[in-house]
């Protein structure tokens, strides 16, 4: 995030001038905003963005959610009804707002560095176009946290296409809309590889057969009244901050060790024990395999219910085709004009896998 606002944040720059302008006609503040001062707001909305991140998210989502005391208590401090929120921006201000972080944010506007870091669920009409670059910088088709773990991670998998520094070097700025680039090479590199990354490591077999593998233990936790009293972090589905902060991945994995090394573990279903027993002892012993789509396979005259058995663990799938990807880079047409195009996401139903094409249209 640095490195970005350095690209974009020049002295003459427009980014820098509309933030300034923004923040003092949205917040009124009785002297003019400082640039660095800004600045800290943003880097601490980067640095703290996942903070709210449950352990085992794709598993977990869902099963773990905040109690109505920590809503309450988060929405009273915003200014805004959080009762409907996902867990993720709820727990992310709790921490905000909790003892450990809020003193030392004593000098700066934590409202703002609260709307920054979740601005999507916020119903304030005011502030809902306000701050959209510095927002497209945080959460976006190209922003710190993708340009930070895009190549991280396929260096230790896949293998990039590039690297970050030069994704920041080709970026002259954000607007409303996204990120306007130099160079549209790196960003369809950028693009084409976090696409891979979700097809052939984030969404492979072996991580989506664990993420149903811990959502099928949770279950069988909270199935039996006993192993809810025996293992409650992980049985309860309303969680206090506190109660958030104690479990991360290390805790939820040293309490389902645990649970495999119990007498209680007979109290689990089949499919949970059978869930448990593959989860902690990793034998890898097990195909995967996609069915046909719905539409394809003909619907029986009369519905009936079909047993599943306790070793078929299974999801449906449907992903929808990824939105235009938003980056545009500035180009010089054959009149000498200077346009904008755009890099476009397509979707290929054949592999149903996210894939970037390099082709451009005009924005």
């Amino acid at each position: 995030m640095r490195k970005l606002l350095r690209q974009v944040g020049g002295v003459d720059s427009e980014f820098l001038a509309a933030l300034e302008v923004k923040y003092n006609r949205v917040y009124q503040s009785d002297q003019p905003a400082e640039t660095e001062w800004l600045y800290e707001h943003i880097l601490i909305a980067a640095l703290l963005q996942d903070v709210g991140e449950l352990p085992y998210q794709s598993a977990t989502r869902g099963l773990f959610v905040p109690d109505d005391d920590v809503r309450s208590w988060v929405g009273q401090k915003i200014g805004q009804d959080t009762s409907l929120w996902p867990a993720k921006p709820v727990f992310t201000l709790a921490c905000l707002f909790g003892a450990e972080i809020d003193p030392l944010l004593a000098p700066l506007n934590s409202n703002f560095i609260a709307f920054l870091m979740t601005a999507d669920y916020w119903s304030d009409s005011d502030l809902a176009t306000a701050f959209l670059p510095v927002r497209h910088m945080l959460d976006g088709e190209i922003d710190a946290d993708r340009i930070d773990y895009v190549h991280r991670d396929a260096h230790h998998t896949v293998g990039m296409l590039g690297n970050s520094d030069d994704v920041i070097s080709a970026v002259i700025t954000y607007d409303d809309q996204g990120p306007i680039c130099s160079d549209p090479a790196p960003f369809a590199n950028f693009l084409a590889t976090r696409a891979h990354l979700y097809s052939t490591v984030y969404f492979a077999p072996q991580n989506r057969f664990r993420v149903m593998l811990v959502k099928s233990i949770l279950r069988g936790v909270r199935e039996s009244q006993e192993l809810r009293q025996a293992f409650p972090l992980i049985s309860n589905q309303y969680m206090s901050t506190d109660s958030f902060l104690e479990v991360d991945d290390v805790r939820l994995e040293e309490e389902i060790t645990k649970l495999s090394q119990s007498a209680l573990k007979s109290r689990l279903s089949k499919r949970a024990g059978t869930a448990l027993t593959e989860f902690t002892t990793g034998t890898k012993l097990y195909r995967h395999f996609w069915l046909r789509d719905v539409e394809t396979v003909p619907t029986p005259a009369t519905p009936a219910d079909v047993p599943v058995p306790h070793d078929l663990f299974f999801e449906v799938f449907a992903a929808d085709a990824p939105p235009s990807s938003g980056v545009r880079f500035s180009m010089e047409g054959p009149d000498g004009e200077v346009e904008l195009a755009g890099i476009r996401s397509t979707w290929s139903r054949s592999t149903r896998t996210a894939t970037t094409s390099g082709s451009v249209r005009n924005y």
